[in-house]
């Protein structure tokens, strides 16, 4: 959040310097979700000159960011009186999906979709009306999607941190430091478990 005031206050001195300058946000990814929320921090904030001056915000693969409220809120302050909020999409990208399905009920797309396929031809995706009705029915569908990815989500990670534990294992049994080297004797100098041979960086 102390990043957020110094771009804040670092931007409005660039804007109060540069009177016809105009503000563009974009980011990839996790970059773009931090891109909408940006403005919608000013917006909450009351930041009318800052807003004022926002050409759009243009985002790039972004995954969800927030609920139908978050929703609402960002489209009256940056879709009126024109739309300023433009989501690019590639693809199969998996990104634009997360949160995965069992959680649409919190977490929806919001400003306009421009979706290119692989052979590039242009989709223009308008996002669905706040505040959906979703059925128990899908709701309990989506569920019962999302247990595969999550299974497999739970697989990678325990593979991922066991692979770490070795590499850590083979790291330590390959790097030692002689504590008669003048230069780093002190620095074990307090440890009680000190060997005169060597010790595990």
């Amino acid at each position: 959040m102390y990043a957020y005031y110094t771009i804040r206050d670092a931007l409005k001195e660039l804007l109060e310097a540069n009177r016809k300058a105009r503000l563009l946000v974009t980011g990839h990814g996790s970059g773009g979700a931090l891109a909408v929320l940006f403005p919608a921090i000013l917006a909450y904030h009351k930041e009318k000159a800052v807003l004022d001056r926002l050409a759009g915000v243009y985002t790039f693969g972004q995954p969800r960011v927030g609920d139908a409220m978050l929703g609402m809120f960002v489209e009256r302050n940056l879709d009126r009186p024109k739309k300023r909020h433009f989501r690019f999409t590639y693809g199969n990208d998996s990104l634009p999906g997360l949160p995965n399905e069992s959680s649409a009920v919190h977490f929806l797309h919001f400003g306009l979709g421009l979706h290119f396929d692989k052979s590039y031809k242009l989709k223009v995706i308008h996002p669905p009306p706040i505040l959906p009705l979703i059925s128990s029915k899908n709701f309990h569908a989506a569920q019962l999607q999302a247990c595969p990815r999550l299974l497999a989500s739970r697989r990678s990670s325990r593979a991922n941190y066991h692979s770490f534990q070795n590499a850590m294992k083979r790291r330590q049994s390959t790097r030692h430091i002689s504590l008669s080297h003048p230069h780093t004797e002190h620095l074990f100098s307090q440890n009680k478990t000190k060997q005169n041979e060597g010790i595990v960086w």
